[in-house]
């Protein structure tokens, strides 16, 4: 993966090798307001409505990888936290 900002014009052409034989994915923004959709999202992770606990299924630490990988089998559904 790269992530940059390029010097001169990109073109699908410069990189057909690569698309086709790699299966690279290109993902973009362009012409976007950066900032204030940063400024925007944060706002909505503040606000009462966004409860984090609800997409996590577990919590931890890295030494007991074994056990969030038995709850991810499991079915448990969420997303698994470690801690290192």
């Amino acid at each position: 993966m790269c992530v940059g900002l390029p010097t001169k014009p990109i073109t699908f052409h410069d990189m057909t090798d690569d698309l086709v034989y790699r299966e690279v994915q290109l993902t973009g923004v362009s012409g976007r307001k950066i900032w204030e959709t940063w400024e925007d999202f944060a706002k909505v992770m503040k606000g009462p409505y966004f409860k984090l606990d609800q997409v996590i299924g577990g919590r931890f630490p890295m030494k007991d990888f074994e056990a969030a990988l038995a709850q991810i089998h499991s079915g448990v559904p969420g997303k698994m936290i470690l801690y290192p």
